[in-house]
């Protein structure tokens, strides 16, 4: 009896794959107007505050992506950890730092959160887990992490590992190939 794992990538649009295509939107601004501070209002203090509590979309040069994972074999995998590696040249970031609000932080409490958290030591590093994945079973209702790659596009590889108790690692290898769009304002 084995628990044999599987590992996808999840798109922006929800689809599980080994090799993704990304077009992040790079916002370049030509001319910044001076800010000048004016008098606030009530109904400006008060639209400032509906604010808080509403979900912002996240920047539109970054990339989400989800992970799937697969349990294909005949018996549970127990105490998972999922390891992803992106190029030194990205910049990663947590679902709940690209999604602003209240509304939102109070939705996703990260005393219980189930995802992909970002390792603080190293910033091109990720980790998820997983207690126990039944065999013939599927979860991918992990958190995002969102991915700023370099202006110049081109394909990435990002590795994983996936460990599990009292089975050796198993290394995954994904493909993102970046072709991002260049706005000038």
């Amino acid at each position: 009896m084995v628990a044999e794992l599987e590992l996808f990538l999840i798109d922006e649009k929800g689809n599980a794959t080994r090799e993704i295509i990304a077009e992040p939107i790079i916002v370049k601004k030509k001319y910044r107007q001076p800010y000048l501070p004016s008098p606030v209002t009530i109904a400006e203090l008060s639209a400032a505050m509906a604010e808080l509590y509403r979900q912002v979309e996240p920047s539109k040069d970054l990339v989400p992506l989800g992970i799937q994972i697969s349990n294909v074999g005949d018996m549970p995998a127990q105490e998972i950890h999922i390891f992803l590696t992106f190029p030194d040249d990205c910049e990663l970031f947590e679902e709940h730092d690209v999604i602003e609000g209240y509304h939102y932080l109070f939705r996703q409490s990260r005393l219980n959160h189930i995802g992909i958290t970002i390792d603080e030591e190293n910033k091109c590093k990720a980790h998820a887990w997983v207690n126990t994945l039944g065999n013939d079973l599927m979860m991918k209702n992990f958190t995002k992490v969102y991915v700023r790659f370099p202006e110049k596009g081109g394909k990435y590889k990002v590795n994983a590992t996936i460990t599990q108790h009292n089975f050796p690692p198993k290394n995954f290898e994904f493909s993102i190939i970046v072709k991002p769009k260049i706005i000038e304002e």
